[in-house]
């Protein structure tokens, strides 16, 4: 989601016109779209593996309100005298758009990935709560588990069998944020040392 999030702002950005528009309209619909709603009908209609929950979910996430903001972003560093500068010095559009344009849309794009793959882990772990995917194991299903075993509300002698699977999705989900931050240093252009 965030590698489609990204070409498809900078391209927009970049080239305006009915590339902009079209882009723009169908993020605009993908935005509109409540996609855990979609998610549940989906995968009670078909047989939901985890790499179609991938496909789906980078998709609706990958085309909605990413695209705009990045494109946003995407549209300040357009103006930029150095993209002014190398359209002069020769550059292609896909040049400046890879070279130029996409190393200053990275910190966006890796504090998105931070938030994707967070709102992925979650919407997995709901998903498989509810049973509504066709996996072995999950911290979903271990939570669903205890939960229809009875235990869920059987008092504090029975936390043990919920806590590791909430505290695996919880610890997960910082460790990914912790990472995405160390990244975002290396990544971005402002931030590395000369």
């Amino acid at each position: 989601s965030v590698v489609l999030s990204t070409t498809v702002g900078a391209v927009a950005a970049y080239f305006g016109g009915l590339a902009d528009v079209a882009f723009m309209r169908i993020a605009d619909v993908m935005t509109m779209l409540p996609f855990i709603a979609i998610l549940v009908v989906l995968s009670a209609l078909f047989d939901f593996q985890l790499i179609h929950l991938a496909l789906v979910y980078g998709l609706l996430v990958g085309f909605g309100g990413q695209t705009i903001v990045i494109k946003s972003q995407a549209l300040t560093i357009k103006v930029k005298p150095y993209i002014d500068a190398a359209r002069v010095a020769g550059g292609g559009d896909w040049h400046i758009i890879l070279t130029h344009m996409f190393p200053n849309l990275m910190p966006l794009a890796f504090l998105y990935m931070m938030i994707t793959v967070t709102g992925a882990v979650f919407t997995e772990a709901a998903l498989s709560f509810f049973g509504l995917l066709n996996i072995r194991m999950s911290w979903g299903i271990m939570i669903n588990t205890a939960q229809a075993s009875g235990y869920l509300l059987a008092g504090p002698g029975y936390l043990h069998l919920m806590i590791p699977a909430g505290l695996a999705i919880t610890l997960f989900c910082s460790a990914f944020y912790l990472v995405g931050r160390a990244l975002d240093e290396v990544v971005n252009p402002r931030l590395r040392r000369r």
